[in-house]
């Protein structure tokens, strides 16, 4: 079997800074009772730098969603545990392995600040620091994180990977990634505060062999965005 691995961020992180962050599996079609890692990874267009432990104090939720229970994963990890995910897992079945984390904040001075405003397609921010006049000033920046990692445990799939883990932003795919092959389209919507999030732009990395491909797209009025399968990896 070829398998296929999809998985959709939505970036509102920081270019200057390379902050962002994905859920990586070590498999991402374990077996039944297979015990199983996830490393927490932090680099810029899918291309790691470091691994990140796992931090109480900065997160909200972390739960292995399934079709029929969700397992609060903070009960069972330890501060600065890296790999962040050591389970094993014990019933077949597609789950979510979710994680929401707390508000940070950064600083970037004005060059930078605008150069990531145009890198992540909020041309629409700089004009009105350009009209208010602020574009050489200072910006601070507020911002929290929402990560999602699909997987598949044994051959039992079921229909969890369209289930909401309830994050505050939250890409829910409208066709299960998992199955989709070279040519299909996969569309999603993004919902913001369980509300369509409209007009906002969205990369779409894949990886294989060790290079990255991107899709650049923007959602719809209706928080809805498509994007093409160009072949086998993980993205």
């Amino acid at each position: 079997m070829l398998r296929r691995v999809i998985l959709i961020s939505l970036l509102f992180s920081s270019y200057a800074h390379a902050h962002d962050y994905w859920i990586r599996p070590i498999d991402f079609f374990p077996k039944v009772g297979q015990a199983l890692q996830a490393h927490l990874l932090v680099g810029d267009h899918f291309n790691s730098e470091s691994e990140r432990p796992y931090q109480p104090k900065m997160t909200l939720k972390y739960e292995l969603v399934g079709a029929t229970e969700t397992i609060d994963l903070r009960k069972e990890s330890k501060k600065d545990q890296k790999p962040i995910f050591r389970r094993k897992l014990k019933k077949a079945g597609t789950y979510w392995i979710a994680i929401e984390r707390d508000f940070a904040k950064i600083t970037l001075e004005a060059k930078k600040f605008n150069i990531y405003l145009q890198h992540e397609g909020l041309g629409h921010i700089l004009k009105k620091r350009e009209k208010a006049g602020e574009a050489l000033n200072a910006a601070r920046e507020r911002y929290s994180r929402h990560l999602k990692s699909l997987i598949q445990v044994g051959d039992k799939s079921d229909d969890t990977w369209k289930k909401r883990v309830g994050h505050r932003l939250e890409i829910i795919p409208l066709k299960n990634p998992l199955t989709q092959k070279k040519g299909d389209v996969l569309p999603f919507q993004i919902l913001f505060e369980k509300k369509p999030l409209s007009k906002v732009a969205v990369f779409v990395y894949r990886k294989s062999n060790g290079k990255v491909t991107e899709q650049s797209l923007r959602t719809d009025g209706k928080g809805m965005a498509k994007c093409r399968m160009t072949g086998p990896g993980v993205g």
